[in-house]
């Protein structure tokens, strides 16, 4: 867009003869990218550079981080997934050990990963102390996951939290694995089409010209 096609588009319009619509808006995305290549590149490198920086560097970073992973609309519901999966796993291992739920929590909120769920888990933890339940807790909340809930609920009724919890971290990375092959398998043809569409407007917007003048030839 910035080398090649303007002496494609030079030779094209040196021809006599009515530029197209496509070829005409071929020009000027590639006249607007040789004018403004250095501001393209400068802004790239400032939020390239800046934004990581600004993450890394304050609180108010990494939590506008760790929640856009959780609103993203197709990674989100697997970091959603890999951050639960942890927790839970965790906490099961813990509340098996013997360790109090409060302190299983506490485990837990450290070990997630994730600014946004970890406050969560703080606050339920919080509820909890006061004298509610676990699940009724958590699902105050409207963070976790209904599966989340409905699985506390049952490991509270019968006493086998850890493996009700247990239950969840096996359906968890199950499904985070399978989001992920999936992803992978639907991400190839995907770039592909992609790719395919942008060259091929690219070729239509400047071979038009070309069959036009060709149609213009005297016989």
């Amino acid at each position: 867009m910035i080398y090649l096609v303007p002496q494609v588009l030079s030779l094209v319009q040196t021809m006599g003869v009515e530029l197209p619509l496509p070829t005409l808006i071929l020009m000027a995305i590639s006249n607007v990218m040789q004018s403004y290549w250095l501001l393209g590149l400068a802004l790239i490198l400032a939020v390239g550079i800046g934004l990581p920086l600004w993450v890394r560097g304050s609180e108010a970073g990494r939590e506008w981080w760790d929640r856009t992973q959780l609103q993203l609309p197709i990674i989100g519901p697997i970091m959603q997934k890999i951050v639960l999966a942890r927790f839970t796993n965790t906490l099961a291992m813990m509340y098996r050990s013997g360790v109090t739920v409060l302190d299983a929590l506490r485990a837990g909120e450290m070990v997630a990963g994730n600014r946004i769920i970890a406050s969560g888990i703080r606050r339920a933890a919080q509820q909890i102390s006061d004298g509610r339940g676990m699940s009724e807790s958590f699902q105050s909340l409207a963070l976790f996951p209904p599966l989340v809930i409905r699985m506390l609920r049952v490991g509270e009724t019968t006493g086998a939290l850890d493996e009700a919890l247990d239950n969840v971290t096996y359906f968890y990375n199950r499904e985070v694995l399978d989001s992920i092959e999936n992803g992978l398998r639907v991400l190839e043809p995907l770039l592909t089409a992609i790719l395919g569409l942008l060259l091929g407007g690219i070729l239509v917007s400047v071979l038009l010209p070309v069959y036009d003048l060709i149609g213009n030839l005297p016989l």
